[in-house]
């Protein structure tokens, strides 16, 4: 049944605790599973929350999306204080349930609970991902650009990768009229922010980070992620990894590699056909394997694994960019970005997961393999999305279960 926010009795766990209050009602009790997920394709995290409440509750507390949802999720020491705390502000977004037969007038009748699927987002960075900007600036590079707009239309603060990045100045550029996620993206597809590929994400703090993931593996790790085998030592390893900045899986992991399908989508040999000022048309030409070695989300071997006896005479035209002048960063971000997924790794973790560091999309992860034979699959990848879930046991005041599920990218298969 909901409560009144703030007359809710602690739960006695050693797991973690999830409360969630909309407007003025807590529905802690009747929540069942929370995720949170956090991509580099989408500009915010995505929360979901799955509770069990009766259908007139829905219609007479006119749960519809006008109320602020307020989600807090807390990693809890066996004393009970908890060792992580998260604080969530919510947009409620849609719903999904289904209204069941019951009698003419229910009202005071036995509750019959239905469960209800409810996504938010995070109230904040939705305004200001969608903040409408509209400017024209002369003789200013696209890093100035991009800091300007967020500090003019918006209260974010941002963060910009500074290695990679497109030092040209730009003599005169007009933002139309879009929001702000729409003219970082149109920057960077008219210009390049990076000569790398860019991405751009705005976490639960209302920061942007503006990043270069062609440069992210010289930064510091997120965490790593040790791939345990059987019959091996791994005593150590469990015993190390309650710091938050190291996880172990015996799950199996997904790999994916898309070698000949990038290869065949993009081509090996590129010709962009720009309009400079000061001449009809100019060709840019690039050689895929160059591009990778040199821009791509590379982790030690730049080494593409395709069938170049098919792939290597394949020319790909572009002709919609109109580019500026003779620079190629644009070329170069468009390219990057898609390649940066070349290679992916899908991995579940779960128990009493710290969960702070697996937000942190964009960073890089180390993943160390325990199998001999799966060394060359190791080392460093960009976590592109988590998947937290928290789920509440089947048995009347079980713990909440925790899983995450994270892929991780770069753009070579093998180290």
């Amino acid at each position: 049944m909901p409560e009144k926010a703030g007359e809710r009795v602690f739960l006695n766990t050693r797991s973690y605790d999830c409360q969630v209050v909309i407007k003025d009602t807590d529905y802690t009790a009747d929540l069942d599973r929370v995720r949170i997920v956090s991509s580099l394709t989408a500009p915010y995290q995505s929360i979901y929350l799955d509770v069990f409440i009766d259908q007139n509750d829905i219609i007479l507390s006119k749960l519809y999306g006008q109320d602020k949802i307020k989600l807090k999720v807390r990693l809890l020491e066996q004393t009970q204080f908890p060792k992580e705390e998260i604080d969530f502000e919510l947009i409620y977004i849609s719903s999904n349930y289904s209204l069941v037969t019951k009698e003419q007038l229910s009202e005071g009748k036995q509750k019959d609970r239905i469960p209800v699927s409810i996504l938010a987002v995070p109230r904040i960075p939705l305004r200001t991902a969608s903040t409408l900007v509209n400017k024209i600036y002369f003789n200013r590079t696209a890093k100035e650009i991009v800091e300007d707009l967020v500090s003019s239309f918006t209260d974010a603060s941002i963060e910009i990768d500074s290695d990679g990045i497109n030092d040209m100045i730009i003599d005169q550029c007009c933002v139309p009229p879009t929001t702000l996620v729409k003219a970082l993206s149109y920057l960077d597809r008219t210009f390049g922010i990076f000569d790398g590929p860019y991405v751009h994400f705005i976490d639960r703090d209302n920061k942007i980070h503006i990043m270069n993931l062609n440069k992210k593996f010289n930064k510091d790790q997120a965490f790593a992620v040790y791939h345990l085998a059987q019959r091996a030592k791994t005593q150590e390893v469990i015993e190390k990894c309650t710091d938050g900045k190291n996880f172990y899986t015996f799950y199996p992991i997904n790999s994916d590699y898309s070698g000949n399908t990038m290869y065949s989508i993009l081509a090996k040999n590129q010709r962009f056909i720009v309009k400079p000022r000061d001449t009809l048309s100019h060709t840019i030409e690039l050689n895929m394997d160059d591009v990778i070695s040199e821009y791509g989300a590379v982790w030690k071997n730049p080494k593409s694994y395709v069938d170049d006896e098919i792939m290597k005479n394949r020319t790909k035209f572009y002709y919609k960019d109109t580019g500026y002048d003779y620079d190629d960063s644009f070329a170069l971000s468009k390219l990057t970005k898609i390649l940066s997924q070349m290679s992916a790794i899908d991995v579940l973790l779960e128990r009493n997961l710290p969960i702070l560091r697996l937000m942190e999309v964009g960073r890089n992860v180390k993943l160390i393999e325990q199998h001999n034979e799966l060394t060359d699959i190791s080392g460093k990848y960009i976590l592109r999305s988590s998947d937290l879930s928290f789920k509440r046991g089947a048995d009347a005041g079980a713990d909440w279960e925790a899983t995450a599920a994270i892929k991780l990218i770069r753009t070579n298969k093998t180290i």
